[in-house]
């Protein structure tokens, strides 16, 4: 198998492509990743996962048909049986180099973004031409019928899986919380509220900052996690809004955390304020793994990931007077309810969205195209 990629950064795409591959090499099989690189790169080298670097993510006709040409070259080099997408550049290059390769080409949606300049529409053509495609929600299945015209026999909803082995409360010891408390600086006896997304104005910092200032004196202390080197100027804003909503001491920023599940145990409440419909809430997944309560906007994957009512809270997107009553509804949980949201949280994302699931049923779909692929070989000769 052959995994085309942008980078190898913490978030979804990367996670589930590097979680497929590795359960491939455990079962003997061999996978190879194309991407830029990044952070996760050393994990994917100690899995045993070939990687090549090449520039995937660009609007450039002319580097994706040489993107195309590498690609041809490695499934000829490597003996790939097929090839697996996973953004819309990528399945543009991919499907160019089935020309050459012959091989089947799955594309997994891992984006609703849809086509609005030309070469956007070359990739959306480019999906419709694959053999299969994966949508990672319900939601963004429909964007794929409704807007790119994916006909339903070629189009399977297979969510995000997450490690319940890593994502388990109770393989989290008191010294690894006693760390990252004493890291952050965490005041005792305070509520916590963590916000873990990538440091960009539609991930809602402004919405949340909003909302907290609607709690008045009520106690709690807020760090809005996730790699926060990269846009200075909107982080500023950020700080300068905390100055201005009186939240100074209470709201901070806290970087990137390699250890999200230890920050989740600590946390009270996660919230994910997303202005924009998200493909697939990967946070609020995670942190229902490890059964803490959860308030998200109402839109996108949300409803399909938060058990609203009985282990989080779902609100108007936009809106900080709903935001800013579901946190307070959060934080005023007593033990005996925390328990049951816990329970129920951990259980529905063990019904709904484990990683060997999402392994299986990824599998399936290859064999079925794999299948189909030699049937077409069989009538043709």
């Amino acid at each position: 198998m052959l995994e085309i990629l942008p980078r190898l950064e913490v978030g979804g795409t990367a996670r589930s492509a590097i979680d497929l591959s590795m359960a491939l090499v455990r079962a003997g099989g061999r996978a190879l990743i194309v991407s830029e690189g990044g952070r996760l790169l050393p994990e994917v080298l100690r899995g045993g996962i070939t990687h090549e670097t090449l520039r995937v993510d660009s609007e450039s006709p002319w580097l994706m048909l040489k993107l195309a040409w590498h690609l041809s070259r490695l499934a000829g080099r490597d003996g790939i049986d097929i090839f697996h997408a996973r953004s819309a550049p990528a399945a543009w290059a991919t499907v160019k180099a089935q020309r050459f390769a012959k091989l089947p080409v799955i594309v997994t949606l891992h984006d609703c973004d849809m086509p609005t300049r030309r070469i956007h529409h070359w990739y959306a053509d480019a999906l419709r031409h694959a053999d299969h495609v994966i949508a990672v929600s319900d939601f963004v299945a429909a964007e794929a019928r409704n807007v790119l015209g994916i006909a339903n026999d070629r189009l399977t909803v297979i969510p995000h899986g997450i490690n319940l082995a890593r994502f388990n409360p109770g393989a989290i010891n008191a010294d690894r919380l006693i760390k990252h408390a004493q890291k952050l600086l965490l005041p005792d006896g305070v509520p916590l509220i963590i916000m873990p997304a990538s440091l960009l104005p539609e991930k809602g910092h402004a919405l949340l900052i909003e909302a907290l200032a609607l709690l008045g004196a009520r106690p709690f202390y807020c760090l809005m996690l996730g790699d926060d080197s990269q846009n200075d100027t909107y982080r500023q804003e950020i700080e300068e809004l905390i100055v201005a909503k009186n939240l100074e001491g209470k709201v901070r920023f806290g970087g990137f955390c390699d250890d999200m599940p230890a920050l989740y145990m600590l946390a009270d409440l996660v919230v994910i304020p997303s202005l924009e419909p998200e493909a697939f809430a990967l946070a609020a997944a995670e942190a229902q793994a490890m059964g803490r309560p959860v308030v998200a906007a109402d839109h996108g994957s949300a409803p399909e990931i938060v058990r609203a009512p009985e282990a989080g809270w779902l609100f108007k997107p936009r809106d900080a007077a709903a935001l800013s009553t579901a946190i307070a509804e959060g934080l005023s949980l007593g033990p005996a309810k925390r328990e049951r949201i816990a329970l129920a949280a951990r259980a529905h994302i063990e019904r709904h969205f484990t990683l060997e699931a999402m392994c299986r049923r990824t599998f399936e779909v290859y064999a079925r195209v794999l299948a189909a692929g030699q049937a077409e070989t069989r009538r043709s000769a």
